[in-house]
């Protein structure tokens, strides 16, 4: 049996220094396998910071996409390019929109992609 801890929209840029390092310490405690990041995890100023906190901190694999919060303040291109750069050198940090299906067993693999969807200042039913 794999055990998954599933996140989203933690919006790490809300939190303090202290805070972040607290929740990334219980999150490491955790009984899982793996941590699954389903975007929003800061803005493009912050987020592959935040990405190198979580490989720091928490020690197992860590799958994620990114949402549309991620890429505030900067061009979609530009965090792509930032985290793919970081994922090449943190090893247990994987971009499921990157990295294409990631195998966990042989019959059970993880798919995932970014997203850009903001229902309060987008059109919410075509975004």
């Amino acid at each position: 049996m794999i055990r998954l801890g599933w996140l989203s929209d933690i919006h790490f840029d809300f939190l303090d220094d202290s805070a972040r390092l607290a929740f990334l310490v219980g999150l490491a405690s955790r009984p899982v396998d793996a941590w699954l990041l389903g975007g929003d995890i800061g803005d493009a100023r912050s987020v592959v910071p935040f990405l190198r906190q979580f490989h720091d901190q928490v020690p197992v694999p860590i799958y994620f996409v990114l949402g549309n919060h991620d890429f505030y303040y900067s061009s979609i291109a530009v965090v792509r390019e930032q985290v793919g750069e970081c994922v090449r050198y943190c090893s247990r940090l994987a971009w499921l929109t990157g990295s294409g299906a990631q195998f966990l067993s042989p019959t059970l693999a993880l798919v995932g992609d970014d997203s850009w969807a903001d229902a309060r200042f987008g059109d919410a039913e075509r975004s």
